[in-house]
């Protein structure tokens, strides 16, 4: 396998942005992703949902954990990512001004 590379997540970003989706993900020193910023910006009701699962395929062909940081009370985005196999940290260290840090594991 070919570790993950912050090419990868870029181009990954530039084919969302293409759909109408800003997605800004980084490469952490420890090879897992930290998606920053995932919105629909002018793409149709869904591509965000595309695109996020376009990036756990990649974090799964990688084999990357995701980590975020999504505002407490936006209860359908936490969802979206739950769907999505994300799970929220219950530690309330890993809290920061009102949000909470979720994180996927790779094939889950």
């Amino acid at each position: 396998m070919i570790a993950l590379r912050q090419e990868d997540l870029d181009d990954l970003s530039d084919e969302a942005h293409e759909k109408g989706v800003e997605l800004l993900a980084s490469m952490q020193d420890d090879g897992s992703i930290w998606l920053e910023t995932l919105a629909r910006s002018s793409g149709p009701r869904g591509s965000g949902a595309v695109a996020l699962e376009l990036l756990c395929s990649l974090a799964d062909e990688k084999d990357a954990r995701i980590s975020l940081a999504v505002e407490s009370d936006r209860i359908g985005v936490i969802m979206l990512y739950e769907r999505n196999g994300f799970e929220t940290m219950d530690d309330p260290d890993r809290r920061r001004d009102g949000h909470a840090v979720m994180v996927r594991e790779p094939n889950c």
